[in-house]
């Protein structure tokens, strides 16, 4: 079994095994019909079918936070993460797919089918094994991506912080940052190594980066609160603090002003709306009494002020999800504090989250498969499907065909608007003390049409 070793994400004394709902919680899920299971296992841990390099007709092992990106084409690519590769057991992958919405096909395009490669920084090298690296794609169409979680040039496991774009006729070309894992953030001229931060790109095609898990300004390695942008080749620190653990200024909800700034936190949904402004939701961090614990508050920043405004959503740690009524938006709504969610924008601008580790409607911790979306014109959330409580189990056929309750899935918009989503975890068991260890991942692919 795959382990976010070290993800400390919080935990209660409900133990539940993959996808069988906790006992004790009587949640009720909906019957609204609005997913297609398109293929994949329908069971944890499956191994990859790799067949012949550029031929179609593959299909990925199991994994979760691998990183994404859809071309013009209709094409999704899905690039590593941590689960199985052709044989042996889980670890963190390098191999990079593509999956033909028309075909409906997957094609295993280049990349090792073992675990744990070593990246080579050389022309015509590619990147090593990692999971839950930062991605974009920029105007162009082009992938970027940034660290993650994996092996360096030199066969050594740790943050990275190496900057990555793929392009369809070039492949992969080693950008620039560091060759070798958990270096420090270089004041205001470079982040340093990271994870599972929160990314978004402008209208004028540059890179944002807040946030992750990695090495700051003094080496230490935490929760970080550091805003990057990424333009014509070069880093600038744009704000935030360079010292991990940093507290947030959440000032008056509604209000944008001076100062004002999310926490620390990794794991964080992100998006970027139809008028180009940035949204931040959840996530494992900082709470505004200094408490760790995934979290529930919605910021948007707006590019052309620069300022962040908290939007909605409790300051505090751990706050419990407020359903309402399936499909029926309401101001008293609200999704409970996660991370891990995946996330999508429709083509009226509204956000899109599911699943994710957090919080359910009665104050359970675990893997969510509640499916919401947030209105931007009206403000407002809207419990669209899925259950109000954790750990629901998967239904692959037959009335009422949904997705069971994972986090860190692969998520994808497709040229004609459809949502789509591969893999993810469920949990295993819950240790005691620590980070969550055993965890169970998928690689059943998904798609809806909101």
């Amino acid at each position: 079994m795959t382990k976010l070793r070290r993800f400390a994400l919080s935990a209660t004394l409900c133990l539940p095994l993959a996808l069988l709902g906790c006992g004790g919680s009587s949640g009720s899920s909906t019957n609204v019909n609005v997913w297609n299971f398109v293929g994949g296992g329908t069971t944890a841990n499956a191994l990859g079918s790799y067949g012949t390099a550029g031929v179609a007709g593959g299909q990925p092992g199991a994994r979760t936070l691998a990183a994404t990106w859809a071309d013009g084409s209709g094409r999704l690519w899905m690039f590593g993460g941590n689960g199985y590769a052709a044989a042996g057991a889980a670890g963190e992958l390098s191999d990079l797919w593509r999956y033909d919405s028309a075909s409906g096909q997957w094609t295993w395009v280049s990349g090792s089918t073992s675990t744990g490669a070593t990246g080579s920084y050389a022309a015509g090298g590619a990147p090593g094994a990692r999971d839950a690296a930062q991605t974009w794609t920029d105007g162009s169409g082009n992938f970027w991506m940034y660290g993650g979680h994996g092996v360096d040039g030199s066969g050594t496991t740790g943050m990275l912080g190496d900057l990555w774009e793929y392009t369809s006729t070039g492949g992969w070309a080693f950008v620039g940052g560091s060759q070798a894992a958990n270096n420090a953030t270089n004041g205001t001229t470079a982040p340093g190594s990271r994870e599972a931060a929160a990314t978004w790109v402008d209208s004028s095609g540059n890179l944002w980066m807040f946030g992750g898990n990695g090495y700051d300004s003094n080496s230490a390695l935490g929760a970080l609160g550091d805003f990057w942008e990424y333009s014509g080749g070069k880093w600038v620190l744009k704000g935030g603090s360079t010292v991990k653990s940093a507290a947030g200024s959440w000032g008056t909800q509604g209000q944008a002003a001076a100062g004002v700034v999310p926490s620390a936190r990794y794991g964080a949904a992100a998006w970027v709306d139809a008028s180009g402004r940035f949204w931040l939701f959840g996530g494992y961090g900082l709470d505004s009494a200094g408490t760790f614990g995934e979290l529930a508050d919605l910021w948007m920043f707006d590019p052309t002020t620069s300022m962040w405004t908290w939007v909605a959503g409790a300051s505090t740690a751990q706050a419990v999800g407020s359903y309402g009524s399936v499909g029926l938006p309401a101001s008293t709504n609200a999704p409970g504090a996660r991370a891990f969610a995946t996330t999508w924008r429709d083509a009226s601008g509204n956000l899109w989250l599911f699943g994710g580790f957090g919080l359910d409607g009665y104050g359970v911790v675990g893997p969510l498969n509640d499916l919401w979306e947030y209105s931007v014109s009206t403000s407002s959330w809207i419990w669209v499907s899925g259950s109000n409580a954790a750990n629901a189990a998967g239904v692959f056929s037959g009335t009422g065909v949904a997705p069971g309750a994972r986090y860190g899935a692969a998520g994808w918009t497709d040229s004609s608007g459809r949502q789509w989503f591969f893999g993810g975890s469920a949990l295993g068991t819950l240790p005691s003390t620590g980070p969550i260890q055993p965890t169970a991942p998928f690689n059943d692919l998904w798609n809806r049409t909101p």
